[in-house]
């Protein structure tokens, strides 16, 4: 295995100052005590660690600074949001990168590189067009941008109906978020190929909206059909915590009349009674692999795509 380099972050951890402080102790030593240069010169040299990123960033006139985009649409305290973007700070940081998190496409914002997440499919479509002059990375796939990293969303669930096969479950529906999400078609491929495959019958319904609301109505829907389901895997978590609420008022019996599962794992499978089911998506992982696939870029490495692959996590719900 090759040696990992010690970083920025390594030196500020072992000597207890900021990683602030240790990259002004290279960038500007002037503006540093004697005894804190002394002291953090020491360790870069016991950690072996060469500070060649910045004279190669002053060669090169790099900024050192990432843009992470987000659509406005998408809330900034959204866990999908929040953990990822934690993950690939983090990441930066260690790699001695800092990152701007903005709203606006990246056309004409100064920075090193770019980092896309939470955008639609005609977006996605969009991205190998719009001549963005930096090297971009997307959280999802789309066989025309050369980086991306996703999860593997139909893997994840073909899971959640093989669990709920195992679980004795004969007639399983499907509540699907909007299909201009590519996670969401990716998602409700998984349920059709794994239902078809066990030869049983396909009945799935698309919920408006991806919250708990959608996921409400869209179980309403289900149960009007007259068929005799025993299990229902969502999309979402937020959908499926609507659905359990509509289950529940009826008078279904989770996991004993009908069985939920969910797919994401940000924390709202601890807001229903019975605890749901679901499939988590592991976020800092993602977030981690984003961040190390632009870094390489901006070291001059080819672009990479990377799926992830979910793990499903057995609560009450199924």
């Amino acid at each position: 295995m090759e040696k990992r380099h010690a970083t920025i972050s390594d030196i500020a951890r072992e000597t207890g100052y900021s990683i602030m402080t240790v990259s002004r102790a290279f960038n500007n030593p002037d503006k540093v005590s004697k005894q804190t240069l002394a002291q953090i010169l020491e360790k870069a040299e016991e950690l072996d660690f060469h500070p060649n990123q910045v004279a190669r960033s002053l060669a090169l006139k790099r900024t050192n600074i990432v843009y992470v985009y987000i659509p406005k649409e998408l809330s900034a305290t959204e866990p999908f949001v929040t953990q990822t973007v934690a993950a690939i700070g983090e990441r930066l940081g260690e790699n001695g990168y800092s990152f701007l998190l903005g709203r606006e496409f990246p056309h004409k914002v100064t920075c090193d590189g770019v980092i896309i997440m939470g955008v639609n499919k005609e977006t996605e479509d969009k991205i190998s067009t719009l001549q963005i002059e930096k090297p971009v990375v997307l959280y999802g796939n789309h066989e025309k941008v050369p980086a991306w990293v996703d999860v593997d969303n139909y893997a994840g669930q073909k899971l959640a109906v093989e669990h709920l096969i195992n679980k004795g479950c004969k007639n399983i529906a499907y509540l699907s978020a909007p299909l201009y999400m590519n996670y969401a078609k990716e998602r409700l491929q998984g349920y059709k190929d794994m239902v078809v495959q066990l030869q049983r019958e396909v009945v799935a319904t698309e919920c408006s909206d991806n919250n708990v609301s959608a996921g409400y109505e869209g179980a309403k829907k289900l149960l009007s059909t007259g068929k005799q389901i025993d299990g229902i895997v969502c999309a979402t978590d937020s959908i499926a915590v609507g659905c359990i609420h509509a289950l529940k008022e009826r008078g279904h019996e989770i996991p004993k009349n009908i069985a939920v599962v969910g797919f994401d794992g940000f924390g709202y499978e601890n807001m229903t009674s019975p605890r749901l089911t679901t499939v988590k998506q592991p976020l800092y992982e993602v977030g981690v692999c984003l961040a190390d696939n632009l870094i390489a870029m901006l070291d001059g490495q080819q672009p990479i795509c990377s799926k992830i692959s979910p793990e499903l996590v057995v609560n009450e719900s199924a």
